[in-house]
């Protein structure tokens, strides 16, 4: 454990300053996904029965009414899950950003260095092309595990919209 948290300390030191939005955007980025996951979304059978619910109270008895009501309720059910995922993917997208800034700002040093002493001090060069890689380097290890969450949560939510989709199709024939 001391080990991480001292390769940790290193990564923060080399990367410089934007290395704290990208930790900041690893750590909210996750959080959303947690909370996305879905054994800690709600069961099943409450957004059934409260598209039943609603189905049943605003049914006027015209088939064509009816069943664009309830298209309307199934679609809506599944699309709440799919919105939710917006805030990971922004995350998942600007990471790399933040990377790629980071990357920018350390060549920038290594520019400043060579005007300031040449090529002679390879020690000056070294630390803004350290901060370049790294900062890149932390930006696609944020961005990539947001992608595949992303196309996972996606897949669980379309799952989820035709298992309701099944469940409710025979209010129309009730």
């Amino acid at each position: 454990m001391e080990h991480l948290i001292m390769v940790f300390e290193h990564y923060l030191k080399t990367g410089g300053i934007t290395m704290y939005p990208l930790i900041l955007c690893c750590l909210w980025m996750w959080l959303e996904i947690f909370y996305h996951l879905p054994l800690w979304q709600k069961k099943k059978g409450h957004e059934i029965e409260q598209i039943k619910n609603t189905f049943v109270s605003l049914k006027t008895g015209s088939s064509r009414h009816d069943r664009g009501l309830l298209l309307f309720l199934q679609e809506q059910a599944g699309e709440k899950h799919i919105r939710q995922m917006s805030t990971i993917k922004v995350l998942a997208a600007l990471a790399p950003f933040l990377g790629l800034f980071g990357t920018v700002t350390g060549m920038i040093k290594t520019f400043q260095s060579v005007a300031r002493f040449g090529l002679t001090n390879p020690k000056a060069l070294a630390g803004g092309i350290s901060e370049a890689m790294v900062t890149t380097q932390f930006g696609l290890f944020v961005a990539v595990p947001g992608i595949l969450a992303v196309v996972f949560l996606k897949r669980s939510a379309v799952r989820r919209q035709g298992e309701i989709q099944r469940k409710t199709g025979t209010l129309l024939s009730d």
